[in-house]
């Protein structure tokens, strides 16, 4: 996993983002909340979707089929049954590519057939599954790959802070990452700038426990957060049920 992503990665990403296409427009009044797992180590549905669970609330889980069950950056992948278990309890299981490698280097065609080999590995979860939304591994963006992203999801979720509202770009959609060791405050004033106006702030984060890698967050801040946008006045959906909510339902809506 590169620690900083390089310039081209930096020009490929700011592309994407200016890229005057597939923008939607954020309608004013709702405040919706949005909880996000990358990678899925098995602690994100040990720990996190049991926070989650306990506030009678679900999040989106961007799931790379070829970490199943595999040591990645000091955590260990979700397995297939614990897939399975998110899905059945009714979490939104999301892409995140099969191979997890940076889109960047992957022309469109191989970046196809990893995406195409990731859906197979959802038939495996639930023969009826397809995965309507995506995030970026590494957060980083290619234009060559956003017309095959565009084609088959609603969303690409990147990793820029900010509340979504107004006119946003749906291929690269702002969130906030929840990164041990973060200040509970700071991130809680998110949730309070959001709950003074409207929009969609959307959350992401890897493993969840009380002693996370550099890339997780600890249990209680997960637990805090959620408890606060409750609240707040702000509703915990998933990525897919806020798209929904906001009139947006396929691929390709505008």
């Amino acid at each position: 996993m590169p620690k900083f992503p390089t310039l081209l990665d930096r020009i490929s990403t700011r592309l994407v983002r200016h890229a005057p296409f597939r923008t939607m427009s954020i309608p004013e009044g709702p405040k919706l909340v949005s909880f996000t797992f990358d990678d899925v180590p098995d602690t994100a549905l040990s720990n996190g979707a049991r926070i989650l669970e306990e506030n009678g609330v679900h999040g989106t889980f961007y799931i790379a089929g070829g970490l199943t069950g595999k040591m990645e950056a000091g955590r260990m992948g979700i397995s297939l049954e614990g897939q399975k278990a998110l899905h059945t309890q009714g979490h939104e299981i999301a892409c995140h590519t099969y191979s997890h490698d940076n889109i960047r280097c992957l022309s469109r065609r191989r970046l196809a057939s990893d995406l195409d080999r990731n859906a197979l590995h959802f038939k495996t979860i639930d023969n009826d599954l397809v995965a309507e939304n995506f995030a970026y591994p590494y957060t980083i963006a290619s234009p060559i790959g956003q017309m095959e992203l565009s084609r088959r999801f609603m969303t690409s979720r990147g990793g820029i802070p900010g509340i979504n509202r107004g006119e946003i770009k749906r291929d690269y959609l702002r969130a906030v990452e929840i990164r041990h060791p973060n200040d509970p405050a700071a991130l809680s004033a998110w949730i309070d700038e959001l709950a003074s106006s409207s929009g969609w702030l959307i959350f992401f984060t890897h493993d969840v426990g009380d002693q996370p890698t550099g890339l997780g967050c600890r249990s209680d801040v997960l637990n805090q957060l959620v408890k606060h946008a409750h609240n707040s006045g702000c509703k915990v959906v998933t990525v897919k049920e806020a798209m929904n909510q906001m009139g947006f339902s396929r691929p390709g809506d505008t």
